[in-house]
């Protein structure tokens, strides 16, 4: 597989399906952006093992899609399947989500010693102390009790 390229897994009754994508198109299509499925899509192709070149017969694709038009089986894969993010991607989604939990924790908790906010900063080198580790796809909104938790036994925090 071309470094250029990632892939969209969707296992469907038993069966493997897979699309060769361009990685930051695809994560602007998977973010809800309306992109054009033809800058998204790298290889018009359908495979089961994309690394080892293996395509999908146009029976297993008719059997469970009910159909053989490419773009619409492109059109499911993309909105269900599970999108491999390159390590850049990762790190960068995960920086934001990390940012937003920081903004919401600056915004809602004062160390209960002073009454005053704790800075930033403070927040950040705690996360990195307990190692919580961030889900890029999961809002802040939902991680904040994990981080929460993880951070009381190292730093006061009242709300």
């Amino acid at each position: 597989m071309s470094s250029k390229f990632t892939s969209v897994r969707l296992t469907m009754e038993g069966e493997r399906f897979e699309l060769l994508v361009r990685p930051d198109p695809a994560l602007n299509y998977k973010m809800g952006k309306p992109l054009e499925l033809s800058q998204v899509i790298g290889i018009e192709e359908v495979f089961s093992d994309s690394a080892k070149g293996l395509r999908v017969s146009e029976e297993k694709l008719k059997k469970v899609f009910h159909t053989t038009d490419f773009y619409a089986i492109a059109e499911i894969i993309l909105k269900k399947g599970e999108l491999q993010l390159t390590l850049e991607q990762r790190r960068r989604l995960i920086e934001e989500k990390k940012k937003a939990i920081i903004a919401i924790l600056t915004k809602n908790f004062v160390d209960p010693r002073t009454n005053s906010p704790h800075p930033p900063i403070r927040f950040e080198q705690a996360l990195e102390q307990v190692r919580v580790s961030i889900d890029p796809f999961r809002s802040a909104e939902e991680q904040l009790q994990t981080v929460i938790d993880a951070l009381r036994p190292i730093l006061p925090l009242k709300s």
